[in-house]
């Protein structure tokens, strides 16, 4: 048996640790809540708001399922056989199916959180302009990442990067000409995490600023009405103040984590596979941790909405049905 084959298990024991202990935390999570998930989704009827939340879930669910499977099950041998030996080989696509998964995941978190951002700005054009420019750039910056470009793109001039002994180990996955492609998930590039860490910060930004407005302005509130509508956009604004500042502290550690590993010193043989492996295994462990918080934290940012909402509408007596499209939501009105 080679030495590799030997050494091969050890740099993977923390990374599926703490990628299984995140796969526990989630479906654990589902279970205590879905008395919630069913009173306040499934029994409602369709609206955007309900199908956001069922495909972050939905998607949320097959993402924790392949990185079980892939901390369970090894589709070949990559010591032992090829890897550029075509796109659709098996390598490829354990590789593409298990990241893109987790790519829906934020995209679709991204645009819940967005129509909430326009939610508490009343429809404003200008801040519709901003978050359909974020929205592009995200999705641009997701389908790079998939395929591999963002991997080229150097940080450091050097050519003493963790990532490119990533590639070299993996066959070097950062060569698009030669189709080659990891076994196990892409770890994120540092490109892709400064660019959603912008992005988080911007939006977070503009949540909390919005936020202590409206809690400025809660105090001056006379009518009943008026003040409830607008506090159910203060729970919007203080919940996705709380979802950003969450994201934003996960986003900035796994930037620092990916820039640090640009500054990989040079190893020689079995040992410098084996510290690459650790290093690839601990990137793609964390690039785990910001989907899993996404998939339970857009979601119960919905619930908890319309928890607020549904709870007020009991206590007044009605029955209206929450509108979910951003457009319904304003300080004044709420439909």
């Amino acid at each position: 048996m080679a030495i590799v084959d030997t050494l091969f298990p050890y740099p993977h024991t923390f990374a599926t640790s703490i990628q299984l202990s995140c796969v526990t935390f989630f479906f654990y999570y589902i279970l205590t809540h879905i008395d919630e998930e069913i009173e306040y989704i499934w029994t409602k009827k369709w609206s955007l708001g309900k199908i956001l939340y069922i495909s972050v879930r939905t998607f949320g669910i097959v993402f924790a399922l392949l990185v079980v499977l892939s901390n369970n099950y090894r589709w070949y041998n990559p010591f032992h056989e090829p890897v550029d030996i075509g796109f659709l080989k098996p390598a490829c696509i354990h590789g593409m199916i298990y990241v893109g998964p987790g790519t829906v995941v934020i995209l679709l978190s991204e645009a819940i959180l967005q129509l909430r951002v326009y939610a508490i700005y009343a429809r404003s054009k200008r801040i519709l302009v901003l978050l359909l420019v974020l929205f592009a750039i995200s999705v641009l910056n997701e389908v790079l990442l998939v395929l591999g470009i963002t991997y080229k793109v150097k940080i450091r001039p050097t050519e003493n990067s963790i990532f490119l002994h990533i590639g070299n180990v993996f066959n070097n996955i950062t060569d698009l000409q030669s189709f080659s492609c990891t076994f196990n998930s892409y770890p994120m590039a540092p490109l892709s995490w400064i660019i959603i860490l912008t992005i988080e910060t911007i939006l977070f930004t503009l949540v909390y600023l919005k936020y202590r407005q409206l809690k400025k302005e809660e105090g001056i509130s006379l009518l009943r009405r008026t003040y409830q509508n607008q506090n159910i956009a203060i729970i919007i604004a203080r919940d996705s103040t709380k979802y950003f500042a969450i994201i934003f502290v996960l986003c900035l550690l796994g930037t620092l984590a990916s820039l640090g590993a640009e500054f990989d010193p040079n190893f020689i043989g079995t040992k410098d596979q084996v510290f690459t492996l650790f290093i690839s295994g601990c990137l793609n462990a964390y690039h785990t941790l910001p989907i899993v918080a996404m998939s339970i934290l857009a979601p119960k940012l919905l619930i908890s909405i319309r928890t607020s909402y549904y709870k007020y509408t009991r206590t007044e007596g009605t029955t209206r049905t929450l509108t979910w499209e951003a457009a319904h939501f304003t300080r004044d009105t709420v439909e």
